[in-house]
């Protein structure tokens, strides 16, 4: 009995749930590669490079372009820090050399006189823009470089992050990125950033410095940190919402693992891509920062996977699990304990734990594929992207690649899978405690239906015990009023038959004709 209403199978839903993401997560990936493809198709198409130190604007239309990102070859002068006085003085033009370096680069990798110089060190970048002569409003836009600088632009100081040194005591690391707004009067630019780094494993101008008009700059930058502060706060949405889903029900631990996975990746997002921390407050500690963002990511990677465990119990091992914990347990303890420079020697460690991780997880989720377990092709789908996003990473943190800073956006189509799972396992027991609810609906109108049957059907059984209770009251009477009758028949004859007997007994009746008379008439008494 359903009472008219179309009945939806648990099986039909999740096949509509499970389509419907599929295509969305397919229109995500392929919104993501479309744009990447088209932005680095358009930079290597359209924007100019610097060549020997100079970069040349002339003709490139800087307002019809907006922006233009300062790269290519700049003049690096290791381990002397120049003022732009001394760069314009004709003692430095004629005895000192520059090295050129391609920006955005870490200069761990450029040859200085034949030798790599290595993380640790200090060095004057300088760069010759030439502009055409219209007085405007500029912007020059500065990335956090590792990991102390301090700006000229025209000879005038515009920036400065943390403390510029020529060794670790004299130097005060510190990550602030700055948008610098100055009026261009004509001629060309001259920009001159000293850069010091004795704190981190890599050391330079790894971030592109980009030149604009400043409502162009202005506009983009906001535009970006706009977009990073919203997938931070989805992430750290969905982490809490997640988290607070284990108050509700406690068993459900992979709602926790997964909304603790979030939680640290999105205050990871913070400290990465523009940097929205640095300038939201840019006055915390240098050391503080880094060593949240290596805890954040020490820490998510036991996250993940001890949420597929949960998922996939016998397909993620959980000896596994408890390796991959200590391992981020004792990570974590060294970025705490290990002074700079050297706590940032533990990441490419990490980092290559991470990438065995992730390859054990997509055997192991391609695993739960093949046995067809709920859920399998949607965690397959979000961590392949994560993945994929994380291995871009990892290549542009050690300056391999250009393009990195993008497993934030893996990880939403990671989030919106692994959320869909979840969603998924709510939904069906939530079909289920329906399905469950009408049927006992139905029992209970078939219960009381019944119950009615079978009330009407006693009280029948009942009337009719009455009526036959009735004629054995009836029939009781009658016994008794024959038996009455009877007793009072029978007593009549036998009184005189007794008062024969007796006469004949006492003598009474002495005379033998007498006593045939009193015989014959006892017999035809009986």
């Amino acid at each position: 009995m359903n009472n008219g209403k179309k009945v939806v199978s648990i099986s039909r839903n999740y096949f509509y749930y499970k389509w419907f993401w599929v295509f969305i997560s397919i229109v995500l990936l392929a919104a993501g590669i479309t744009g990447v493809a088209y932005c680095l198709s358009s930079a290597e198409k359209f924007a100019p490079r610097a060549v020997q130190g100079v970069m040349d604007l002339e003709r490139y239309g800087l307002e019809s372009h907006g922006t233009v990102r300062l790269d290519g070859e700049w003049d690096m002068y290791w381990m002397r820090l120049l003022t732009p006085e001394e760069l314009a003085s004709r003692e430095h033009a004629a005895g000192e050399k520059a090295t050129p370096i391609a920006l955005p680069e870490v200069w761990n990798r450029v040859l200085v006189e034949g030798v790599q110089p290595g993380g640790s060190g200090h060095a004057t970048f300088h760069l010759k823009v030439m502009l055409n002569g219209t007085a405007s409003d500029l912007g020059l836009k500065l990335p956090y470089i590792r990991t102390a600088y301090k700006a000229w632009v025209n000879g005038e100081p515009v920036a400065s992050s943390g403390t510029v040194g020529e060794d670790i005591l004299t130097s005060k690391p510190q990550y602030t990125p700055n948008l610098i707004r100055f009026h261009h009067t004509g001629g060309p630019l001259d920009i001159v950033i000293q850069v010091s780094n004795y704190h981190h494993r890599l050391g330079g101008i790894w971030k592109p410095v980009e030149l604009g008009s400043w409502s162009a700059l202005d506009s983009k930058l906001r535009r970006e940190l706009a977009i990073e502060t919203l997938v931070t706060g989805s992430l750290l949405s969905m982490g809490l919402y997640h988290i607070g889903l284990i108050a509700l029900r406690r068993k459900e631990k992979g709602s926790l693992y997964f909304g603790l996975f979030c939680l640290l990746i999105g205050i990871r997002a913070f400290f990465t891509g523009e940097g929205v921390m640095y300038y939201f407050i840019p006055g915390v500690n240098w050391l503080t920062e880094l060593r949240i963002e290596y805890v954040c990511f020490y820490m998510g990677v036991p996250a993940m996977i001890m949420f597929m465990h949960s998922l996939y119990p016998q397909e993620v091992r959980s000896g596994i699990v408890r390796l991959i914990l200590a391992l981020g347990a004792g990570f974590s303890a060294a970025a705490f304990l290990i002074p700079p420079p050297w706590v940032t020697y533990t990441t490419p460690v990490f980092q290559l734990i991470t990438l065995l991780t992730s390859g054990y997880l997509l055997f192991s989720l391609g695993r739960a594929v093949l046995r067809k377990r709920d859920g399998a092709l949607f965690a397959a789908i979000g961590a392949g992207a994560y993945v994929a996003t994380v291995m871009l990473d990892i290549m542009y943190y050690n300056q391999w690649i250009k393009l990195g800073e993008v497993s934030a956006y893996g990880l939403l189509v990671c989030v919106f899978m692994t959320s869909f799972i979840l969603s998924a396992k709510s939904a069906k027991a939530y079909v289920e405690v329906e399905t469950l609810s009408r049927q006992m609906r139905e029992m209970n109108t078939g219960l009381e239906h019944k119950i009615r049957e079978r009330t009407a059907e006693l009280e029948r059984i009942n009337r009719s015990l009455e009526r036959m209770n009735d004629d054995l009251a009836r029939m009781e009477t009658s016994r008794r009023h024959l038996l009455s009758n009877i007793s009072h028949d029978l007593g009549t004859p036998m009184t005189l038959i007794q008062g024969y007997v007796e006469a004949l007994i006492d003598g009474v009746v002495s005379q033998p004709d007498q006593q045939q008379k009193y015989l014959n008439l006892n017999y035809e008494s009986l």
